[in-house]
């Protein structure tokens, strides 16, 4: 495992550009975007969200859970952004809720949360329309983790608006742990891209760079704190690896939400 800590060198310039693309939409394409989630996501059946959880769950406890410790202290609230069937989620309540800190998970797919809500009844689980937004007050939580979700949004201003979401729900000083999709070659870097708002998932899915990621998190409200890199947590061989003959990874991110933000 590679551990990134932060100098200058490690950030890139941003253009104007750049960042009024961020939050460029319509309310049309958001809706569009919404529903395009939620379509995607309720067309995969009830067992293939399942497929093998225990063999999941336990290459999880090898990659997932070192990272989340790191996030998540005892007796904190927490929400697990795009939860799916709660694989991360169950990691988080044991780390958090028999300390007296309380788990959220939230995702578009309602066969999903239907799942999450048998394999985890001690989370609360929560549905979100797949616009860029959370049914959360502000400050609701200390930390806001993600894995193998943010790489599949690619209408960037979505992204964008999730991210300013995951700095309005954390309280001050709060965490912010997520997995991203990196590429080392350096020809697949999208992260500014303002992307489709007709599409989903797909081999498109984003991938990033450090020096990228950077950059963006002051954008959003966050300072980051540490980069590192992973193997990928799947019994499948990545699109990117077969298609392209990449070598691509895990790229998780820990930041801080700034204070005032």
């Amino acid at each position: 495992m590679s551990v990134l800590r932060f100098a200058p060198a490690d950030t890139m310039a941003v253009t104007s550009d750049q960042v009024a693309r961020l939050a460029m939409a319509t309310q049309e394409e958001l809706q569009g975007y919404a529903r395009s989630c939620r379509d995607f996501c309720e067309a995969v059946p009830a067992e293939t969200l399942v497929g093998n959880l225990p063999g999941q769950l336990a290459l999880h406890q090898r990659v997932v859970l070192p990272a989340l410790r790191e996030a998540i202290h005892g007796g904190e609230n927490v929400l697990d952004f795009a939860c799916g069937i709660g694989r991360l989620t169950a990691l988080a309540v044991d780390l958090t809720v028999f300390s007296g800190g309380r788990v959220a998970g939230a995702d578009v797919s309602r066969t999903a949360l239907a799942r999450a809500a048998q394999i985890v009844p001690r989370a609360t689980f929560v549905d979100i329309p797949g616009d860029g937004s959370l049914p959360f007050p502000p400050e609701s939580f200390d930390v806001v983790v993600s894995a193998i979700a943010l790489q599949h949004l690619q209408f960037f201003p979505v992204r964008h608006r999730y991210f300013r979401e995951f700095a309005r729900v954390l309280r001050p000083d709060g965490r912010l742990l997520v997995q991203l999709n990196a590429d080392d070659s350096g020809r697949h870097v999208r992260w500014f891209e303002r992307g489709d708002p007709g599409s989903y998932a797909g081999p498109g899915d984003v991938v990033c760079g450090e020096a990228e990621i950077t950059a963006y998190l002051p954008l959003v409200g966050f300072a980051p704190e540490k980069l590192w890199r992973t193997e990928m947590d799947t019994t499948a061989v990545s699109w990117e690896r077969r298609e392209r003959g990449l070598a691509d990874g895990w790229l998780w991110v820990h930041a801080r939400r700034r204070p005032g933000e």
